[in-house]
């Protein structure tokens, strides 16, 4: 079928938006493209650049220690030579010597004379240590002994004290009463012997004007209390 003038116009117009859609593409294309490697060039100038800034900055860096070696050898040459100059009969280098230094033989010692006879005896036998001295003896506690109480007071102004688990004795103003005993009125520090040990103080009692008081000790807490009656 033949196409008319307006069909062929058609065709041509769509041929030419295809074409201009595919240059369009092409054109983006390259742009992307160049771009890209614009960047990469972009990237790779500045690397080029860091590493050119860091040569140069560690090349300076040698350069200023180089520098400050040679400005210390020569401040160390001017000082010595003005020591020289201060010095009246000027100064001496003396070289070092590098060389290792010899060691001199050890003379042989010869052996002293044998001892004599009398001598080697003196030497092999050992002296005697001294024996320890003896310990004293412990001495050993005095046993309490009874006190008969004097009545000052009247025949009222005592009590009875009993005791009981280990040997007590009442300690006071009035004197030292091994119980049991009759015991003035008045306030005695308890003294304790447990069996096997010496005599301690294990606390205080007051002693009524009459009546009965009883002691009770613990030879396992080495404690005493009293009861009154």
């Amino acid at each position: 079928m033949a196409l008319g003038t307006k069909g062929k116009i058609a065709i041509a117009v769509v041929g030419l938006g295809l074409v201009g859609a595919m240059a369009v593409a092409a054109l983006g294309v390259v742009g992307v493209v160049g771009g890209a490697g614009g960047l990469y060039y972009y990237t790779n100038q500045r690397q080029e650049a860091a590493m050119a800034e860091r040569l140069q900055a560690e090349e300076q860096a040698v350069q200023e220690r180089e520098q400050a070696e040679r400005d210390a050898q020569a401040r160390e040459a001017q000082e010595l030579a003005d020591l020289q100059k201060a010095l009246p009969g000027g100064l001496e280098v003396v070289p070092v010597n590098d060389e290792p230094a010899v060691v001199e033989p050890v003379a042989k010692v010869e052996p002293t004379p044998s001892a004599s006879k009398d001598e080697k005896l003196a030497i092999a036998e050992p002296k005697k240590a001294a024996e320890p001295k003896k310990s004293a003896e412990p001495v050993k506690a005095s046993e309490p002994t009874k006190v008969e109480a004097t009545k000052t007071a009247g025949a009222g102004s005592m009590a009875r004290v009993k005791a009981s688990g280990a040997d007590v004795a009442l300690v006071g103003d009035g004197g030292r009463f091994a119980v049991p005993a009759s015991v003035p009125e008045g306030k005695y520090s308890i003294e304790a012997t447990f069996p096997g040990e010496q005599p301690v103080k294990v606390g205080s009692v007051r002693v009524p004007a009459s009546g009965e008081v009883k002691i009770s000790c613990n030879s396992n807490l080495g404690l005493c209390k009293s009861e009154s009656n």
